[in-house]
């Protein structure tokens, strides 16, 4: 079901507050340089983030988006008094932020398409590497749905063959931080990248419930490798603070790779990771893209191709690993002949053998 109005303007207030947010945040950052141990990001972890949970757990009663914004920065007004001294020259920053914050109109609903947006394009970007832009991958159409939920996730439904796909962002009010704000455009691309734009895979035929590590994993390290070299070198027009948006793409990736109970996920984004050491930043993404365009089925003596590759490379990789350079080049060398040869999809899995 779609948001309610009550959760739909706590989430506009959340969007407007975190955006003028990146405006003020190295403001803050420069305020408690001459506080020991104090930096933006602690600023936005310890009082905006803590702030922001207690009004998403227990908002004031109403609807009204300027009422519940001035709750908001009523809780981190009083975060901040937590934790500096009145002297404090972050608190001149803070009231300049909450001026900021209460003089501009709040936009409902919050513009998520717009980030929406970036993660497709930037997903058919790195496609258009190996694919023609009009490409079918590239076409499928996507609806968005956002719903009310106690927890916080996105995850998608891919209709890969001639019907619409639909990417569902769960919004919780206790959970939506500074930082899921700021990662949105990162979330949607992996959705695009992993599910939408790519083959047919073998656990959209919901043969499994576990995260595959080809799709959830690999792909999750493709994302964030594709991600930040555009923040750093092609940042989108409609994007801004690339420092921070690394750093919180960065922070999610470590919290989902490290602290996740998910093995598969750690084994397949470690495995791509280790890959691209061993092969160079070229060698990784052709194989990668050409992995992630081929259906899961292609190879009629492998029941799932991706999971396959996955269950091979890991040796590989140990083999590689502990071989001298001239044993390591040739390796290598076999991987190039394999992409490149009239069936590279067999030729790779063979080699990998």
């Amino acid at each position: 079901m779609p948001l309610d109005e009550r959760s739909q303007a706590i989430l506009d207030v959340f969007c407007h507050v975190y955006g003028i947010l990146l405006d003020y945040f190295d403001d803050f950052d420069d305020a408690v340089y001459s506080h020991s141990a104090w930096d933006g990001y602690r600023v936005v972890g310890d009082c905006i983030n803590s702030a922001a949970q207690r009004f998403g757990r227990l908002p004031v009663e109403s609807i009204e988006p300027v009422v519940l914004c001035e709750d908001l920065l009523g809780r981190i007004d009083g975060s901040f008094s937590l934790q500096f001294p009145s002297t404090s020259p972050v608190f001149s920053v803070l009231a300049a932020f909450k001026d900021a914050v209460l003089s501009v109109r709040i936009p409902s609903p919050a513009d998520i398409d717009l980030f929406h947006d970036i993660g497709e394009k930037l997903s058919a970007e790195c496609y258009r590497l190996i694919c023609l832009p009009d490409s079918p991958n590239l076409c499928r159409p996507t609806n968005l749905g956002i719903v009310p939920s106690n927890r916080q996730r996105f995850s998608c439904q891919p209709n890969k063959r001639g019907g619409t796909s639909t990417i569902t962002f769960e919004f919780s009010t206790s959970e939506f931080t500074f930082e899921s704000f700021v990662n949105l455009p990162f979330y949607f691309l992996h959705e695009y990248l992993s599910h939408i734009h790519s083959a047919e895979l073998f656990a959209e035929e919901g043969c499994s419930e576990a995260s595959p590590p080809f799709e959830d994993g690999w792909l999750l390290y493709a994302a964030q490798r594709f991600y930040c070299q555009r923040l750093w070198h092609d940042l989108p027009s409609s994007l801004s603070h690339l420092e921070h948006r690394d750093h919180y793409a960065t922070k999610y990736i470590s919290q989902v790779t490290e602290g996740s109970r998910n093995i598969w996920v750690q084994l397949g984004y470690q495995q791509a990771k280790n890959f691209e050491k061993i092969v160079g930043s070229d060698l990784f993404w052709k194989v990668t893209l050409l992995l992630a365009t081929s259906p899961f089925n292609h190879l009629p003596e492998c029941a799932d191709l991706h999971d396959e590759f996955m269950f091979r490379i890991k040796p590989w990789i140990r083999r590689m690993s502990t071989f001298p350079d001239e044993k390591r080049t040739e390796g290598i060398e076999l991987i190039t002949l394999a992409v490149e040869d009239t069936e590279p999809i067999r030729s790779l899995i063979d080699i990998l053998l």
